[in-house]
């Protein structure tokens, strides 16, 4: 592991298609009929305000990790492969400010084969950003433009949310994960 370069990769809607399981605990608690493309902003407590704050957000979010835990599944099946290939040449963090546990990262992780180095669970995405880490894969719009800001390669997970943020020299989209690998290696490259 040592040499190796640190590539800090999100979990939510970076590995995991959390926010499609999301979406089924809210629209259940709240009678809407909300779906993946609707979720066009990045804090959901600000998208939904009209019926929902964000105290009560915060607690759909645990009920959805506790409730929903057996379905949420990976964002691309051909993540496993892809880890496997990068595993070989970076390490891979697992780096998220998550309401999964630990343990249940762990275990998302180890059911569907998907190599890692470590998890590191921060409070907040201003909260992963390192010295020791150049590149980064999320798909949040806010850590992208403030970390390539900070001098950050960003491969921006392509999501309803954060499609307004556009590609420059520090920012490039990707929709699968090989495609984010591509990007990964070329910005190793620099």
């Amino acid at each position: 592991m040592e040499g190796k370069q640190i590539i800090g990769i999100d979990f939510d809607d970076t590995i995991v298609n959390y926010v499609e399981r999301w979406i089924e605990v809210f629209n259940r608690e709240t009678g809407k009929k909300a779906s993946f493309n609707d979720v066009k902003a990045w804090r959901l407590f600000k998208l939904f305000s009209d019926v929902i704050d964000e105290k009560k957000m915060n607690e759909f979010f645990a009920k959805t990790w506790k409730e929903e835990y057996e379905n949420i599944r990976l964002v691309d099946p051909l993540l496993p492969k892809v880890f496997a290939d990068l595993y070989n040449d970076f390490s891979l963090y697992v780096i998220t400010a998550s309401f999964a546990s630990d343990m249940q990262i762990e275990g998302l992780l180890k059911r569907n084969n998907v190599k890692y180095d470590k998890i590191v669970h921060v409070r907040s995405h201003e909260d992963k950003l390192s010295d020791k880490i150049r590149i980064y894969v999320d798909d949040n719009p806010v850590t992208a433009k403030e970390f390539s800001e900070e001098g950050k390669y960003i491969v921006l997970f392509d999501r309803p949310w954060n499609r307004d943020v556009k590609e420059n020299g520090r920012i490039k989209r990707a929709a699968t994960w090989t495609e984010a690998a591509r990007k990964i290696k070329e910005f190793a490259s620099y």
